[in-house]
């Protein structure tokens, strides 16, 4: 069933006419829907290192190589080339010169991944080593990073540090994030597949800027994990279907025009299902009555289970209970404070009963034990709230 629980309640808000009301209604219909829903979108992070070009600040930690002896006095390096315009959104991969065996110069290696869920950041290690004969220094670090699938940049991030750096020979430094993995071209996380992270250090020395570019370093994005929500009868969740509850209720409720907010009490009846036998703890308190529309719950008062005690019924058993209800709208958290009434319109009407299933026979006879807490709900019945 494809549900839209915004449109749904928020239609709800829309048709109270006392405007006070309404506004206050729309404030809870809006706080409701953003967390039933906070595990359904990606969550981005606001760390800076989005799209294309943020500048924060790196993280860089000396690291001294063992077996490897410090020159005397920093020597500034000539570098090879100007710095380059590296590949941006669009454009190829960029080439990387595979490193010697045994380098004697500045390099730089690293990784990325080798997985991260789809919205979430990509791990990043980059070290940059001085592995020549001399002592450099330089006054600032900027790290572009490349993302490309299928040989093309799909997505790019920077980042720079600022202040005076020497490293001996044989020593290094590093870099370690978590990249955000947002498509070029906007806030979209890239889509679910295998890439490849290029990245490209500039350090800038005494005599001009020192290229270093490493890659590539394949990484997998994941599937999103399905959403999630709090289970029925929770404010904003879905009528169960399909499913085989050990036990069910039966409800009926009188046909008339029912008040916004009132409070209703009626019985329920309890019985098992499929010619079953079971033994459960059920709340002494009896059922909660719940209001849906759509098939989501919008309409539910306070409910604390209290005290439990066995329900024992035999294959097609029954057991009066009683049930509860009040005609308010969802509030998240759910709470005893005072709620808003219901707006006018039809809904429909479930009596629920929280139980924790101890033994079940089943109609051949066979029996087992098991500890798990089912909502046991009856038939659905239609019920007009109308103005109080």
């Amino acid at each position: 069933m494809n549900l839209n629980l915004k449109t749904s309640l928020d239609q709800l808000a829309r048709s109270v006419h006392d405007d006070a009301v309404a506004e206050r209604m729309t404030g809870q219909v809006h706080q409701m829907v953003a967390q039933i829903r906070r595990r359904r979108a990606a969550r981005y992070t606001a760390t800076g290192l989005v799209g294309m070009g943020t500048v924060a600040a790196v993280a860089v930690a000396g690291v001294q190589l063992a077996g490897r002896n410090a020159t005397p006095g920093p020597v500034a390096i000539q570098p090879d080339a100007p710095a380059v315009a590296w590949p941006q959104c669009g454009d190829a991969a960029p080439d990387v010169v595979p490193l010697p065996e045994t380098p004697t110069d500045l390099f730089l290696r690293g990784s990325a991944g080798p997985e991260a869920g789809y919205g979430e950041p990509v791990p990043v290690v980059l070290n940059w080593v001085n592995d020549s004969a001399q002592t450099i220094t330089y006054s600032a670090v900027t790290i572009q990073l490349m993302v490309v699938r299928d040989g093309v940049v799909v997505g790019t991030a920077s980042r720079e540090s600022l202040g005076v750096v020497e490293r001996p020979s044989g020593s290094g430094a590093g870099f370690t994030d978590a990249v955000p993995t947002v498509a070029c071209g906007g806030d979209t996380p890239l889509d679910p597949g295998d890439y490849q992270m290029f990245a490209a250090v500039t350090l800038t020395l005494a005599n001009g800027p020192r290229d270093l570019v490493a890659g590539p370093w394949p990484f997998t994005i994941t599937e999103a994990a399905a959403p999630t929500t709090d289970p029925f009868p929770a404010c904003g969740s879905v009528v169960p279907s399909g499913d085989d509850p050990q036990l069910a209720l039966d409800l009926t409720l009188g046909e008339r025009i029912y008040a916004s907010g009132e409070t209703v009490t009626t019985v329920a009846t309890v019985r098992t299902t499929a010619g079953r036998a079971v033994i459960a703890n059920a709340p002494t308190a009896g059922a909660l009555i719940v209001l849906t529309r759509d098939g989501v719950v919008v309409g539910r008062g306070y409910s604390n289970p209290g005290d439990v005690d066995i329900l024992d019924l035999a294959a097609d058993e029954t057991v009066e209970v009683a049930a509860t209800g009040q005609l308010s709208l969802c509030s998240i958290p759910q709470t005893d404070a005072a709620q808003d009434g219901l707006p006018a319109g039809m809904y429909q009407a479930y009596a629920v009963m929280e139980v924790m299933l101890k033994e079940v026979t089943e109609s051949d006879g066979g029996a087992y034990s098991i500890t798990e807490l089912i909502a046991a709900r009856s038939n659905p019945v239609d019920i007009l709230v109308g103005v109080p």
